[in-house]
């Protein structure tokens, strides 16, 4: 049966009206959302934990509030953290990050409610932090710095205490600096612009280094050791056939960290392990993830200031590489999996590092790699081919573009 230009027209014309009337609902819910944020909020709350503030605000303003699964555990009595809060009657856009900010958490919006978060200094301090931290990490992002005094002692302590009143700052560097790094710091201090210190010492630290919270502390560190820091957190997740993509794109937002695939990578994945990824941790660390599943299918993850890659085995620069292991400056080891059969009939797959197995343990299993080696040289290496000269000795199928 043929279709008439007429129809064809008519079922184009249904189909732009579908798309439009999609677009203006999602338009008007997100112009909705942002009427109510502008809207005025009186609230005068005190000792209230936070999820009755949330509530209050809620009701007060229509906005629906959700609060990010891991806020709470950065928070010295999680759920039970409790504020003090004052609203005049200002819009709640301009109240918000006033009332949040002084307990190191930000707001963003996120399927049409404001989804409650961990602030980056917050998040940088990679655990739950005691009161007195939080109190802290509540003056830096609150108090203004105004200028940066050179010539006084000590000076980004001295510059942190006048903007916040308290005293007893301690900046931390990098024990193996030099002094020449320490005055190129300096120098970046001195150019960084007046602000909120927290931004301050962001400006401050530049591109290749930021800074953490510990105590009274201030530690400046590089952003890649930051990285490593942050895939030390603790979680437990469950995925049953989901894209390998997906698992790796939910760790990384887990750490905050920036995933960075190789163009391509998946599809030297076969597709059941590309498509249908089986994955269980609890209570482990990112990291410890990151190093189950390449052992389990090859993938690479080095890490840099920027965050993790994901690429191939083949793909990675030969020589030393980032550890992420015990041994600092270690490359990656091989993984060892056992199978565990369990009572309802499943079986429960168990990774080991060997380096964290018996000394003896570990000389087998070398001698056992050393076997297998010369097995695979058997079959894969071109029979009696040399490397003499910077001759490739693999044969064309296993060579890399």
């Amino acid at each position: 049966m043929k279709i008439s230009n007429f129809s064809k027209r008519l079922v184009l014309a249904a189909w732009m009206m579908t798309m439009v009337c999609s677009w203006a609902t999602a338009q008007d819910g997100g112009g909705a959302l942002q009427r109510k944020l502008d809207k005025p909020v009186r609230l005068n709350l005190r000792n209230t934990p936070l999820p009755a503030v949330f509530q209050a605000l809620s009701h007060q303003s229509g906005v629906m509030f959700e609060v990010a699964p891991d806020t709470y555990q950065f928070l010295p009595y999680g759920e039970d953290t409790r504020l003090d809060v004052t609203l005049p009657g200002q819009s709640l856009r301009d109240t918000l990050s006033k009332m949040l900010a002084p307990q190191g958490l930000a707001w963003e919006v996120h399927d049409q409610a404001v989804r409650i978060l961990p602030a980056e200094p917050l998040y940088r301090v990679a655990r739950r932090a005691t009161y007195e931290e939080l109190n802290r990490l509540g003056q830096l992002m609150t108090a203004r710095v105004k200028v940066f005094e050179k010539n006084e002692k000590n000076d980004v302590a001295a510059t942190l205490a006048a903007a916040t009143g308290i005293t007893a700052w301690k900046i931390i560097l990098p024990p193996d600096w030099t002094e020449k790094q320490v005055q190129q710091l300096q120098e970046q201090f001195t150019k960084a612009p007046a602000g909120v210190a927290a931004d301050w010492l962001d400006a401050g630290c530049g591109r290749d280094l930021t800074w953490r919270l510990d105590g009274d502390r201030i530690v400046i560190l590089s952003r890649k050791n930051q990285v490593l820091r942050q895939l030390e957190r603790r979680v437990s997740l469950e995925y049953k056939d989901a894209p390998l993509m997906t698992v790796l794109l939910d760790l990384a937002k887990q750490a905050r960290v920036k995933l960075i695939p190789a163009p391509g990578v998946m599809n030297y994945l076969p597709p059941a392990v590309r498509n249908h990824y089986r994955f269980v941790m609890a209570d482990a660390s990112i990291d410890q993830a990151f190093k189950v599943i390449s052992g389990s299918t090859g993938l690479e993850f080095p890490i840099s200031a920027e965050g993790i890659a994901v690429q191939r085995a083949a793909e990675v620069p030969i020589g030393p590489m980032e550890s992420r292991g015990t041994t600092p400056g270690a490359a990656p080891g091989v993984f060892v999996q056992t199978v565990i059969p369990t009572s309802d009939g499943r079986e429960l797959r168990v990774f080991f590092v060997p380096s964290e197995m018996s000394t003896e343990l570990q000389a087998a299993l070398e001698a056992e790699r050393r076997r297998i080696d010369k097995e695979l040289e058997k079959h894969f290496l071109t029979p009696g081919a040399s490397s003499k000269n910077g001759e490739d000795k693999y044969p064309p199928a296993f060579k890399q573009d």
